[in-house]
């Protein structure tokens, strides 16, 4: 499908090489557009910024980036432009001498950088911080895996809704003791629930200080999309809400915090929900703009979260939620139960 006015790039095959940036048509002026993340190279400790403008005639244009930290300049250079006409990408490296990583606040300190690009008399100013995220499935879990800078990360995440039901107190002020909380609490992720909006920039700039990765998912939940109501083909307008998506991954992508992007809540069965449409158009959107990880859906198919015939590691985080009880204790084919574990079972029983 067409999104203002030009072909939407489809899901990538999978295994495919990812593109760091994408065009927006622009028909007058330079623009800068969101910044991109900061990415850290592990080898030799040095960082690389990705620059991404769009630009209509010009061939050859300067631009000015420079870096502080601590109040001390450490990248200040001009780069040349050099590309074709409107909405051709640019990606510059600039190394960044003795860069400090930023981690999650269980793994260590959230140094930030800040970066300033200036064009003409145009310019955009912002917060980042130097750090890598990988994913993989586990060879023993059987589940999905994290890696910053190259480390595992643990997860212990939470789910947020909202700061408050009506929207109306998220000053941040607010937003900083809220995301403190889950901090105080050992949390060192917020999944931002489908079934809610993104927030406001105080919320991830939290986030960005106070070493709290997020799990930014699209709004779309099972519970309105086909799955237990409302109707598969949800959004009724699907060209408005991809334009929305894509303001809202321009608008995040600069935040350090923000680790990878969920489809929805909920969504199953894969190819009815979300519509193929949106699935593809989130998945075009997400390879062309950013680097991040997407995952569909936050489940998927199967039993009594033990049964993974139906589950897909490329569409959901999980198999099917639930139940919400105590589970009998089952033996994988091949495997002993011990005698502890029989009393354990028991034990349950009993509780119930």
């Amino acid at each position: 499908m067409r999104l203002r006015g030009r072909e939407l790039p489809g899901e990538p095959e999978r295994g495919a090489k990812r593109r760091l940036g994408g065009g927006l048509e622009q028909s007058d002026s330079i623009m800068l557009i969101c910044p991109l993340q900061l990415v850290a190279s592990l080898l030799v400790h040095t960082a690389y910024f990705a620059l991404l403008t769009t630009f209509c005639s010009s061939l050859h244009s300067l631009h000015r980036l420079t870096i502080t930290y601590k109040g001390e300049e450490v990248v200040n250079q001009e780069m040349g432009v050099v590309g074709g006409t409107g909405g051709d990408l640019l990606f510059s490296g600039v190394e960044i001498p003795s860069v400090e990583l930023w981690w999650p606040h269980t793994m260590g300190s959230q140094p930030l950088y800040d970066v300033q690009v200036s064009f003409l008399d145009e310019s955009l100013s912002w917060k980042a911080g130097v750090r890598t995220v990988e994913t993989y499935i586990d060879e023993n879990t059987e589940g999905r895996g994290f890696k910053v800078n190259g480390v595992e990360f643990f997860v212990q995440g939470g789910n947020w809704i909202a700061t408050d039901a009506m929207l109306q107190r998220g000053s941040d002020e607010r937003y900083g003791s809220e995301v403190m909380l889950h901090k105080f609490n050992g949390l060192n992720l917020i999944r931002v629930w489908g079934g809610g909006l993104p927030e406001r920039p105080g919320f991830y700039r939290a986030c960005d200080e106070l070493g709290v990765m997020v799990f930014q998912e699209f709004w779309m939940s099972g519970d309105n999309n086909g799955r237990w109501g409302g109707e598969y083909d949800y959004p009724d307008d699907k060209e408005a809400y991809l334009e929305m998506v894509e303001d809202t991954v321009l608008r995040l992508r600069e935040h350090t915090s923000l680790m990878f992007w969920g489809g929805g809540n909920e969504l199953w069965p894969k190819g009815k929900s979300p519509p193929p449409v949106i699935a593809s158009g989130l998945s075009g959107l997400i390879s062309s703009y950013d680097d991040r990880f997407l995952i569909m859906s936050s489940m998927d198919g199967g039993y009594d979260g033990l049964d993974m015939s139906q589950h897909d590691d490329d569409f959901a985080l999980a198999v099917k939620d639930g139940p919400y009880g105590f589970l009998d204790i089952q033996v994988r084919p091949g495997e002993e139960r011990s005698d502890k574990e029989g009393q354990l079972d028991a034990e349950c029983y009993s509780i119930r």
